[in-house]
């Protein structure tokens, strides 16, 4: 059986206004099931995040997201047993 290592913590820059819905299902697909993106962006942008998405915290600059909690239905995935780094 596969397995995947998936993503805890995504760290995303660019134009926050410009993601589109595509970006944000890529980015859930990276993820494990409520993962955190952290979105650098300009000053005073406000993100629209994909459904599902929560905004856990908003600041000038930066945006912690977590990802949606219904997990990555397109893949069949086993618990890993120990933690793991993804960079």
């Amino acid at each position: 059986m596969k397995q995947f290592a998936l993503a805890e913590l995504l760290l995303l820059h660019r134009d926050g206004v410009a993601f589109d819905p595509a970006d944000w299902e890529f980015w859930e697909r990276l993820l494990v099931t409520g993962g955190l993106a952290l979105v650098s962006h300009s000053e005073g942008d406000v993100l629209e995040p994909g459904a599902g998405w929560t905004v856990v915290r908003a600041a000038a600059r930066s945006t912690l997201l977590q990802s949606p909690q219904s997990g990555s239905a397109h893949l069949d995935l086993t618990d890993v047993p120990t933690p793991r780094w993804v960079v």
